[in-house]
Order: structure tokens, then C-alpha cells, then sequence
């Protein structure tokens, strides 16, 4: 199961990491971004996403957290960019 840490971080009730991975579907792309769709707002499990799309459980949990990732750092970004600081690399 996806624990999305960073965002979790943040306080972020699922619906609400949703809300943002479903929002950033240019940068986390099709694929992942359908994922997440189908696990947060269809209630699919992993496992049966796999199966839609020929993977592991493993790659689709991979797919999510790496997706959680993006959008946490593209967040981060902003934040540094609106606040002055220097954008990381």
C-alpha cells in the first residue's frame, strides 16, 4: 500500500494526495496518473490495477510512490520559488 510520505508529511488526507497527483497528470504521466485514479478514486486495489495493466503489485506501488514523489517535488519547487529561495536541480 502507497503511504505517500512526504505528502503524508504534510497532513494530507488521501483524497487530498489525490486531488493533487490527479492534477499533475502531465508530470507524472499517463500511466501513473491512471493508476492513481483507478486506486484512489475507484478504490481498486494494487493488485488488481496490476492486472489491468500487466504488472506486480510491486511495479504499481513503485508507480504510485514515484508519482508522489514528482508532485511533492514539484511542489517543493514552487514553495522555494514564490519564497525566493534557489530551485534544487
Amino acid at each position: 500500500m502507497i503511504t505517500a510520505q512526504g505528502l503524508a508529511a504534510e497532513s494530507l488526507e488521501p483524497l487530498e494526495i489525490a486531488d493533487k497527483l490527479l492534477a499533475s497528470r502531465e508530470l507524472i504521466g499517463t500511466k501513473s496518473w491512471a493508476m492513481a485514479l483507478l486506486y484512489y478514486r475507484a478504490g481498486l486495489s494494487q493488485e488488481e490495477i496490476g492486472e489491468i495493466f500487466g504488472l506486480t503489485r510491486q511495479a504499481v506501488s513503485s508507480h504510485l510512490t514515484r508519482a508522489v514523489r514528482v508532485v511533492e517535488r514539484a511542489g517543493k519547487e514552487t514553495t522555494d520559488a514564490h519564497s525566493g529561495a534557489k530551485k534544487r536541480s
